[in-house]
């Protein structure tokens, strides 16, 4: 004869859990600091090959300094296009030529031998190139790995290191600008979470030429004529083109 037994379900009282307050938990919190370096050096105009194997040693410089990020300046490869500001068109076009040559796509050998470069050294290395796609060649930022990267290059003639909120940090190493190689520093990267806690991508854009927000309070036009313009300031300041003969002038 078999009897009823009622179903028992046992209960456990749960562990009761430490609730950590929000000024503890950072209090306890380990700041993540990363050692960077900049690269305060010349290209090598129009020699792709040589600006690889320059590349390359500079970031084997970097990791035997212990940096993880290694920054190389804009347009690194092959070169940023000062010659286009300096003369006119027709003369630039065996610059071109030659610069278009000497371009590298992402897919190339070229930038295999840095990213084997980088990988090796185990280097988070971000550099600027002109990146050639077909016919055409684009402004492009490699960056190595999403661990670590700048943000878009400051507008200084030396290397600077510039905090998220968009101020220059002190450089006491930085050398003067005649100095080819490697500024070391060690930021401390919280700061990324703090600014893009305030104003998010204004802050993280870290340019010296955007420091500020500029908002006007009247909506203006898209278009503006300007019928009479009495000055034209350029960064070249062009000289003045020679006058034309009169027409009356002896042939």
């Amino acid at each position: 004869m078999k009897k009823n037994v009622p179903n028992v379900t046992m209960k456990t009282k749960p562990k009761e859990t430490q609730k950590q307050t929000a000024q503890e938990i950072v209090a306890t919190k380990i700041n993540w600091k990363a050692k960077v370096a900049v690269v305060q050096a010349e290209t090598c105009w129009f020699n792709v090959e040589a600006a690889v194997e320059k590349t390359c040693a500079l970031i084997a410089e970097a990791c035997a300094n212990s940096a993880e990020l290694v920054a190389f300046p804009e347009l690194w490869i092959p070169g940023y296009t000062n010659f286009s500001y300096a003369h006119v068109q027709k003369m630039c076009n065996e610059y071109m030529r030659t610069y278009f040559r000497n371009s590298a796509s992402v897919d190339s050998k070229h930038m295999g031998q840095i990213r084997l470069a980088a990988r090796s050294a185990k280097i988070s290395a971000v550099l600027g190139i002109a990146k050639r796609e077909k016919g055409s060649l684009y402004l492009e930022k490699c960056p190595s790995s999403t661990r670590l990267r700048p943000a878009p290059w400051p507008l200084t003639p030396t290397p600077s290191r510039v905090a998220p909120s968009s101020s220059l940090l002190p450089t006491p190493n930085l050398k003067q600008s005649s100095f080819e190689g490697l500024i070391y520093a060690e930021p401390d990267c919280d700061e990324i979470y703090l600014a893009k806690n305030i104003v998010d991508r204004v802050g993280q854009y870290s340019r010296p030429d955007l420091f500020t927000l500029q908002v006007n309070s009247n909506v203006n036009r898209h278009c503006v004529y300007r019928e009479k313009t009495t000055e034209f300031v350029h960064a070249t300041q062009y000289r003045n083109l020679e006058p034309p003969e009169s027409e009356n002038a002896s042939i």
